[in-house]
């Protein structure tokens, strides 16, 4: 086995948490459904990587792909009314702190 560099692997163990993404939950219910039966509701979740900016979440074998919950989030209320939560992090921003209005 080879003698690895440890300043070099704590440099990279520190990158690593700076950019481990951040795991979240989106639900709510859809505005039209599809017949009687159809409650609308759904459950996804995801995770938000900040380099380079992006989103994905995975619902029932849809994925989304965004360039920031933010915005993902603005879509998805155009149809739907939504919740976010964030997983393993209570003191990241919710739905709330989010403009969903587009303005």
């Amino acid at each position: 086995m080879e003698n690895f560099d440890e300043l070099t692997m704590a440099v990279l163990a520190d990158e690593m948490r700076e950019r481990e993404p951040k795991l979240f939950a989106v639900y709510g219910v859809y505005r039209t459904r599809l017949d009687e039966y159809d409650d609308g509701s759904f459950l996804a979740y995801g995770m938000e990587f900040a380099e380079p900016p992006l989103a994905i979440s995975w619902e029932d074998g849809l994925t989304r792909r965004s360039d920031s919950v933010a915005a993902m989030l603005s879509r998805m209320n155009r149809r739907a009314e939504v919740r976010l939560v964030w997983l393993h992090e209570p003191d990241r921003p919710d739905q709330g702190d989010y403009d969903l209005t587009g303005g």
